[in-house]
């Protein structure tokens, strides 16, 4: 199980990578409209 995970795990952890980032920016953006 653990091996099917790592397998797979190199895929996801660039999708939650990414999707992280993508976090990031949007609280940024909500914060700058906060601001104004």
């Amino acid at each position: 199980l653990i091996d099917y995970f790592s397998q797979h795990l190199g895929e996801y952890e660039k999708v939650l990578a990414a999707l992280e980032d993508l976090n990031l920016s949007i609280l940024k953006a909500m914060d700058k409209t906060k601001k104004v």
